[in-house]
């Protein structure tokens, strides 16, 4: 495809995706995180800046997230940060990824910011556990957990592993066909019921471990329908939309008195996020087929 028609297919898209991003600067986040918080709605804040592959540009995504948890502190503001091994450098030096880890640590500690690890496909399915081991539990560090994750290698039940952590996050799964597959009729309806039985044998199982579990989600009905069913487990759990949400059922949510939060991203490199966090199934297949071009197949 020609770079011209690259960069048409990128404007069009983002015109569909811009209203889940609160803006490339500092100051546009937090315009953001402030208006989620006069509705008593706290954040979840990520900076999308990927795959650092210099010392320079390591140092770079230190010094952004550092800075932006002493502005959310110094202006009292409930959000938390989520960020990526790759942003640390991870898939080209693991020690200094770790040892940037441990200064944005350090940082969020000081000013009592609880952060969130990322899952990024294989990097993170073990390593991210390993990494979260190297805290003593002074840190007030969570860690994400794909729901293909915890039914693929566990059969839908929860990693012993897990269970040490104070709070875990579960994502929901794409429900993308395998190729070379006939795709059934049926199948998405399928994928969406055994979904929604792992999230729910989860959820018993860290509630009952008294772990705190946020679940996220752009899926409203399964969204709805988990809090619905989990409300026995509710003290335990906190339900969490990308920026940009239906407004309606988001209004819904709030009256029933869930706890919520909002993920909000912002930053330039937007592509990935959009492909990762707001797709699902066929959509996110076309998504990377097109867009990849524009990322350098990252």
């Amino acid at each position: 495809m020609a770079s011209n028609d690259h960069g048409l297919i990128k404007r069009l898209v983002f015109k569909l995706v811009k209203k889940h991003i609160a803006g490339s600067t500092t100051a546009s986040v937090i315009r953001t995180v402030k208006q989620l918080n006069e509705k008593n709605v706290s954040a979840t804040v990520t900076f999308l800046n990927e795959n650092a592959e210099t010392p320079l540009k390591v140092r770079y995504n230190i010094n952004s997230y550092s800075e932006i948890i002493r502005q959310f502190s110094r202006l009292n503001l409930n959000a938390e940060i989520s960020l990526r091994l790759s942003q640390l450098g991870y898939l080209y030096n693991k020690e200094q990824a770790v040892s940037a880890l441990d200064e944005i640590a350090s940082v969020a500690d000081r000013y009592k910011t609880k952060l969130w690890l990322e899952s990024e496909g294989s990097i993170v399915q073990g390593n991210i556990f390993d990494v979260r081991d190297r805290y003593d539990g002074t840190k007030d560090m969570g860690v994400e957990v794909p729901l293909d994750y915890v039914s693929k290698y566990t059969n839908g039940s929860i990693p012993q592993s897990l269970l040490s952590y104070k709070e875990i996050k579960l994502m929901s799964t794409s429900s993308s066909t395998p190729s070379g597959k006939q795709k059934s009729i049926d199948k998405p309806q399928k994928q969406k019921k055994d979904q929604e039985s792992i999230y729910h044998k989860c959820i018993a199982k860290l509630a009952e471990n008294d772990i705190q579990t946020t679940i996220f989600s752009h899926d409203e009905k399964m969204l709805s329908k988990l809090m619905e069913d989990s409300k026995s487990y509710k003290k335990h759990l906190r339900f969490e939309v990308p920026l940009g949400y239906n407004r309606k059922r988001f209004g819904m949510m709030l009256k029933s008195n869930q706890k919520m939060s909002v993920y909000v991203a912002y930053g330039k490199d937007w592509i990935p996020y959009a492909i990762n966090k707001l797709t699902e199934g066929r959509i996110r297949d076309i998504a990377k087929a097109v867009l990849d071009g524009e990322t350098g197949g990252k």
